[in-house]
């Protein structure tokens, strides 16, 4: 239904990319896969992209680092494409190798989603306008378990929170 694209990798191993060479980058993509018709998705944790790409006209602004940015919440409240929250266990927009333990993951889940929509809320996005996203991989831990614990139960996630979840296994 959604295509993301993104111009900067969230692997531990990943290298930086400035913000305007990220730009840079998604605009052909983004350009093309919208006058095809496609709903696009843009996969940043930046507020300079987030602004850029939503004047682009994108759908869909998915920020892997769950809108903990000031100015991140900012940029989405200034546009009306819809907003991918995710969930991570990393301290910052990129995923690291660490452990991760299924105990008590869906109640951390729960708190921070309830964090975010309210900071959300509060700065005039609306939630049907919020996705939220369990995160997988290395944003939960270093072996499997925890996402196929996510995946086990997105349910219970989606009960809890009353709200729209997305997961990407």
């Amino acid at each position: 239904d959604v295509i993301d694209v993104g111009a900067q990798s969230s692997h531990p191993d990943a290298q930086e990319v400035p913000a305007d060479e990220e730009v840079r980058r998604l605009v052909p993509v983004v350009d093309l896969l919208l006058t095809s018709g496609a709903r696009v998705s843009v996969d940043t944790t930046r507020p300079l992209v987030m602004l850029a790409m939503q004047q682009f006209g994108v759908h869909v602004i998915n920020d892997v680092n769950g809108m903990r940015d000031p100015q991140a919440v900012a940029a989405v409240a200034a546009g009306r494409c819809e907003v991918v929250v995710m969930f991570s266990r990393s301290p910052d927009a990129r995923a690291h190798r660490m452990a991760g333990a299924t105990e008590g993951l869906l109640d951390a889940m729960c708190a921070f989603f309830a964090d975010r929509v309210q900071v959300l809320e509060a700065a005039g996005v609306g939630r049907d306008r919020i996705v939220l996203d369990p995160g997988m991989g290395f944003f939960l831990g270093d072996t499997p378990e925890p996402s196929l614990h996510v995946l086990r139960h997105l349910r219970v996630l989606q009960e809890r929170t009353g709200m729209r979840v997305m997961a990407a296994p």
